[in-house]
C-alpha cells in the first residue's frame, strides 16, 4: 500500500491496472477475493510463487530493488560502486540517510533515504519518530565510524 503526507495520511491500494484510494473505507468492512494468480512485481511475469516483495525467484535473486542490503543496511556497498545495478545503486543507496528511531507499539530503528521521510515512517505505522543523524549513503555504520 502507498501513502502519502497531506493534511492527513492518504492511503491507496496498488493494483495491476490502477491505484485504489483507500481512505473512503476506513472504519468500514471490505472484501478482497485472491484469484490465484501471482506476477512478478519487477518483471510482471507470472509466477508459481513469489518472493520478498512480490518477486519472482529470478528478479529476486537480481533485481537490485531486493538487494540483500535492502533489509541490512550494513552489507551495502554502493559506495564503493558496488552492487546489482549501479545505476539504481547509485541513485537510491548512495544518497543521504538518516538512521532514526520511530516509534510504533515499540521502538524502531531504522534508516532510509533523506526523500523518503516521512512516508518510511507513515508505512510503520509509526506516531513519532527522532532522527538520530544522517550519513552521506544507506552504509551507515561506515559513515558514523560504529563497527
Amino acid at each position: 500500500m502507498d501513502s502519502k503526507l497531506e493534511s492527513t495520511v492518504q492511503y491507496s491500494l496498488r493494483t495491476a491496472g490502477e491505484a485504489i484510494p483507500m481512505n473512503d473505507f476506513l472504519g468500514k468492512e471490505i472484501s478482497l477475493t485472491w484469484n490465484g494468480v501471482i506476477f512478478c512485481s519487477k518483471c510482471s511475469k507470472q509466477t508459481n510463487k513469489s518472493f520478498g516483495e512480490g518477486f519472482c525467484y529470478t528478479c529476486f535473486t537480481n533485481a537490485p530493488e531486493a538487494s540483500p542490503c535492502i533489509l541490512h543496511p550494513e552489507l551495502c556497498e554502493a559506495h564503493l560502486g558496488k552492487g546489482r545495478d549501479l545505476e539504481y545503486e547509485e541513485r537510491n543507496h548512495n544518497q543521504p540517510h538518516y538512521v532514526y528511531l520511530a516509534a510504533t507499539d515499540i521502538v524502531k530503528v531504522g534508516v532510509t533515504r533523506a526523500t523518503q521521510v516521512p512516508t518510511r515512517w507513515i508505512d510503520q505505522g509509526a506516531n513519532s519518530s527522532i532522527i538520530l543523524a544522517q550519513t552521506p549513503n544507506r552504509y551507515w555504520l561506515d559513515a558514523l565510524k560504529l563497527r
